[in-house]
């Protein structure tokens, strides 16, 4: 059987090429759910992620006051857009102590009641945003920021932030900071944050 030719149906190897085709484009499909699973959701590229900071800057007021002018500055660091309708940011007094921490110290209690993992300071005021649908957003690299003040008595010389900007695609979840500030008696004096 030297020299005998191979004939091919050209229906089968049409067949044939079908086949190996309809499994390379089944196979790509797995690869690219995998990739995505991996990427978007396991890493949660479809949220965004954001950075936050603190700043204030305090002066002094006549009556025995301060001013404090707080500024949080918001950076989207991930690859989609941030767009909320809610934030919030409280201002606690931690020295000097109020009364109340200031008594259960004296009676060798510990500052955290039952089943909690910080401390409660005594609340010198809140602020609150609200905005309409699509009214705060910031592009991914971007930032953004949000401006208030207080007024405290000029005694108070260390006080906790609290920031929490709600995410409008997640039900009740967000992003939160807490950080302690110290009050100096300079006038115009950055707010020295307390890491």
């Amino acid at each position: 059987m030297k020299g005998d030719a191979i004939i091919v149906d050209i229906g089968e190897l049409k067949n044939f090429v079908d086949l190996v085709q309809s499994i390379a484009t089944t196979g790509a499909i797995v690869v690219g759910g995998i990739w995505t699973y991996f990427l978007f959701i396991k890493n949660r590229l479809n949220y965004p992620q954001i950075e936050l900071k603190i700043a204030c800057d305090q002066y002094a007021l006549d009556h025995g006051k301060k001013l404090i002018h707080t500024t949080v500055t918001l950076k989207n660091t991930g690859e989609v857009m941030l767009y909320s309708q809610f934030a919030e940011i409280r201002l606690r007094q931690v020295l000097p102590l109020p009364a109340e921490v200031s008594e259960r110290i004296s009676q060798n209690y510990d500052l955290l009641l039952q089943d909690q993992t910080r401390v409660e300071w005594p609340l010198i005021a809140a602020r609150q945003w609200h905005w309409d649908s699509g009214e705060f957003e910031i592009e991914p690299g971007e930032s953004d920021a949000v401006h208030t003040e207080f007024v405290v008595d000029a005694s108070v010389t260390l006080v906790q932030f609290y920031f929490f900007i709600k995410n409008a695609k997640k039900q009740n979840l967000g992003w939160s900071l807490a950080e302690m500030h110290k009050l100096e008696s300079i006038e115009g004096k950055e707010c020295a944050a307390q890491k």
